[in-house]
C-alpha cells in the first residue's frame, strides 16, 4: 500500500529536522513538550537517548536479521524462530519463491510493522507481495516518522521466518541495564485495537499502571501465567545487559519460548498506555550516565 502524502512529508521533515520533529510529535501524542534538559519519565528518556545515545550500536539489535547473531552469541539460539530465507532484493525472493514451504512470515528487517503472512502460496499474489516488499526496502526515510535514528544505519533485506500461528500473545519484557522490571502483554489484536495488560515478575496483574482506551482495551479475563515465564525473563536479562532501557519481546507457543525482537524506542517514545506515575517509576530506573 502506498504511503499517504502526509506520511511521506512527516518522514522527510523528521529526517531534515529531527529534533524539531521529535518535539512536535511528542506534543501531538502526549499533549505537552518533553523535558529534554531534565528528562524524568521513560518517554522523555527515550527521546533523550534518540538524540544522545549510541544509535549505531543499537542498530544491529533493531535489525530483525542481524539480531539473530546477537541472540546466538548469548547462547539463546534455540529461541530463534526458524529462518526460511534471507534476500537482499525482491528479485532474490522471487527466484526462491518456488522452493519456499508455506506457511511463513515475510519481514523487512529495517523498520517496524512491516510483516506479511503467507499461509497459502497458491492464493498469494506474488507480484503484489513483491511490490509491497520493494516499497518497504526502498523507504529510507521511514526513521524520520517518529525520529528513530538507529533505523537509518540498517542495511535493508527481506527475511522469511516460520509462521508460529494466529492470535499470538506478545510478552514484552521491559529491562533496565540487564534487569527485567515488568511484563507488558498484547493479545487479541485486530486492525483497530488490542488487549493490553501489565504484570510484575511474579505474574501479579497491575492494571492500575495502564491507561485503557478504545484502542488499548483491558482483557475480559487475566492471561494465565506462561509456563516458560522464568526462561523468558532470564533470556531478556541476558540480552538486555549493558543497555539503559530496552523492551525484549517474546512469545510462548506450544510449550516453547521464542524470541521476537528488541525494541529501543517503543511507540517512538510516546507511549500512551502507561500512566504518568508508572512512566516516572520506569524512568527512574533508566540511567543516562
Amino acid at each position: 500500500m502506498k504511503k499517504s502524502l502526509l506520511h511521506r512529508i512527516r518522514c522527510r521533515f523528521g529526517v531534515s529536522f529531527p529534533k524539531t520533529a521529535m518535539v512536535l510529535n511528542y506534543y501531538r501524542k502526549i499533549h505537552r513538550f518533553p523535558n529534554l534538559a531534565n528528562p524524568r519519565t521513560l518517554n522523555e528518556k527515550i527521546q533523550w537517548l534518540k538524540l544522545h545515545g549510541d544509535n549505531r550500536a543499537i542498530a544491529m539489535l533493531a535489525d530483525k536479521y542481524a539480531v539473530r547473531k546477537y541472540v546466538r552469541d548469548r547462547g539463546l539460539g534455540d529461541m530463534l524462530v526458524p529462518l526460511c530465507g534471507k534476500w537482499d532484493s525482491v528479485a532474490g525472493l522471487r527466484a526462491a519463491w518456488p522452493g519456499l514451504e508455506a506457511p511463513f512470515v515475510l519481514k523487512a528487517n529495517n523498520s517496524c510493522q512491516t510483516v506479511l503472512v503467507v499461509k497459502d502460496k497458491e492464493a498469494a499474489d506474488l507480484d503484489a507481495v513483491c511490490s509491497t516488499l520493494q516499497e518497504w526496502l526502498s523507504d529510507r526515510t521511514f526513521w524520520g516518522l517518529f525520529v528513530e535514528p538507529h533505523y537509518k544505519y540498517i542495511g535493508p533485506c527481506i527475511i522469511a521466518e516460520r509462521y508460529l500461528g494466529p492470535s499470538l500473545t506478545d510478552y514484552k519484557i521491559w529491562c533496565f541495564s540487564g534487569v527485567p522490571q515488568c511484563i507488558f502483554t498484547c493479545s487479541s489484536r485486530t486492525e483497530d485495537s488490542l488487549e493490553i495488560d501489565c504484570f510484575d515478575l511474579d505474574w501479579n496483574e497491575h492494571p492500575e499502571r495502564l491507561v485503557f482506551s478504545e484502542h488499548y482495551r483491558r482483557p475480559s479475563s487475566v492471561l494465565p501465567r506462561p509456563e516458560g515465564l522464568q526462561q523468558m525473563l532470564q533470556a531478556a536479562a541476558r540480552l538486555s545487559e549493558g543497555f539503559p532501557q530496552v523492551r525484549v519481546d517474546m512469545y510462548w507457543v506450544d510449550g516453547k519460548a521464542w524470541f521476537g525482537e528488541m525494541t529501543f524506542t517503543s511507540n517512538g517514545g510516546c507511549m500512551p498506555y502507561f500512566t504518568e506515575e508508572y512512566l516516572l517509576e520506569l524512568g527512574a530506573l533508566c540511567s543516562l550516565t
